[in-house]
């Protein structure tokens, strides 16, 4: 928990259900930081066994508003 919580390019981190125990939400300037940052840095931790990576093309929806008015 205190790699996830001293590193600035980890937005977010989930601890998940599931094959994968925690899902990260990480923002790096281009590929060649994020590989730095992968090799170098979280596969580096004896902790981490494997990594499966998936990037987001293009945002098609944002919201922080959550629908609890009750639909009326």
């Amino acid at each position: 928990d205190s790699f996830i919580t001293r590193r600035p390019e980890i937005l977010e981190a989930y601890s998940v259900s599931g094959e994968r125990d925690y899902q990260l939400k990480i923002a790096v300037r281009d590929i060649e930081e994020y590989e730095r940052f992968l090799n170098h840095e979280l596969l580096a931790l004896s902790c981490v066994a494997s990594v499966n990576s998936r990037f987001m093309l293009r945002e098609i929806k944002y919201t922080t508003a959550l629908p609890l008015d009750g639909g009326d």
